[in-house]
């Protein structure tokens, strides 16, 4: 739930937040807070198409009618008819949604199941979600019962492997499900674990902390991402290698004891973590933007305007001002011509045409759209080159 526009260099983070490279640290403030690893590509979105959950989870994908927010099956029926000003993705069966600038809880069925109370709410993960009241931020379970009470500027958007990433007088650390803090607030950043790593800051540098708080990875890197289990390995900055033009470290891949495991080719900048086998990336010198293999070699040359990760078989590409979807030869194999499109998930994928909102599956055939856009879309955001 990423939802703030930002543009010149600065796009760069957003783009990769919302492609799934950075993480999102939750704040009272409102937005996101994400990690600085560089050289995200700028993907052509607008800001009016990826503010919200428009995907499918659950067998579940959101819809918009009339400013108002409902959820669609596979075949396009409507299950629960648009009636919410704000909802995102079902997690663990329910979804939270907005009734008077409040968040709730519904089932599957629409049905309210968590009394719409609190200024802004996260989805279901391990039985928790993270609920803002009056400023302050803690976690509830699935009746809405208070099981870490919201005393929180700031927390991690979810409980990872049973942990949760809370700020304490500026500083971060790690509480479990019963609000006990396990791994000491002693960080400047932490973020979720991921196969039994986390990536947590101390000053200017980055390292990796297993759940027993135990440094795995030293404090070396300028910038770093969730760790991959794909690969069994994690995409940071490594200092003292390839720069961009503001001289900030150019990432690459590292293993579970911080050794280097992957160092793209020399004309890549690698933008992304690997996703069926293939990582987006952009050409040095260029604004063309394509995939790797494992081997850090192009395997789709980068020739598109802008991409997603592949999903199974197909990724989403732009090319000309128009996305479309290639396959993993880099052919087309639904034509460009969508104003903006998203990742196929759970086999149906967010399209946008002629200004609606639509869903298709993977034959390119629409199985819902939008009867009206309810604005013109914007130009789409750009950025400068970074090299």
């Amino acid at each position: 739930m990423r939802r703030t526009l930002i543009i010149a260099a600065v796009v760069a983070f957003l783009v990769g937040a919302i492609a799934g490279l950075l993480l999102g640290i939750y704040t009272s403030e409102g937005g996101g807070q994400f990690l600085p690893l560089v050289d995200a590509p700028v993907q052509g979105f607008d800001e009016r198409y990826v503010g919200e959950d428009f995907w499918f989870t659950e067998g579940l994908g959101m819809i918009v009618e009339g400013g108002k927010r409902g959820f669609i099956d596979k075949t396009g029926q409507v299950v629960i008819a648009p009636q919410f000003e704000k909802a995102w993705a079902f997690s663990e069966g329910l979804a939270a949604v907005s009734v008077d600038k409040k968040f709730g809880f519904i089932d599957r069925t629409g049905k309210v199941v968590i009394a719409p109370t609190f200024q802004l709410a996260c989805g279901f993960t391990e039985g928790l979600a993270a609920v803002e009241m009056n400023g302050l931020w803690g976690f509830i379970d699935k009746k809405g019962k208070w099981l870490v009470e919201p005393k929180y500027k700031s927390v991690s958007g979810e409980f990872r492997e049973g942990l949760g990433a809370v700020e304490v007088d500026g500083k971060w650390g790690y509480i479990n499900r019963e609000g006990t803090m396990v791994i000491p607030a002693e960080y400047d950043r932490a973020v979720s674990f991921y196969d039994g790593l986390a990536a947590v800051r101390r000053g200017e540098h980055w390292g990796y902390i297993d759940r027993n708080g135990t440094v795995r990875i030293e404090f070396k890197f300028s910038g770093a991402a969730e760790y991959n289990g794909h690969m069994d390995c994690a995409l940071v900055a490594m200092p003292g290698g390839r720069k961009d033009m503001w001289g900030r470290d150019l990432p690459v891949f590292v293993d579970k004891r911080g050794r280097v495991k992957l160092v793209p080719g020399p004309d890549v900048v690698v933008a992304e973590v690997f996703s069926a086998g293939l990582a987006q990336a952009r050409k040095v010198g260029t604004v063309k933007y394509g995939y790797i293999d494992e081997t850090g070699a192009w395997a789709i040359q980068p020739r598109f305007e802008g991409l997603w990760n592949f999903t199974g078989e197909l990724a989403a590409v732009m090319t000309a001002g128009k996305w479309g979807y290639i396959n993993k030869s880099g052919k087309f194999v639904i034509a460009p011509n969508f104003d903006y499109a998203q990742s196929f998930v759970e086999g149906v994928a967010h399209v946008v045409v002629d200004g609606r909102r639509a869903y298709i599956d993977p034959s390119g055939d629409v199985i819902w759209q939008e009867a009206a856009p309810s604005t013109q879309p914007s130009k789409p955001a750009t950025t400068s080159e970074n090299e």
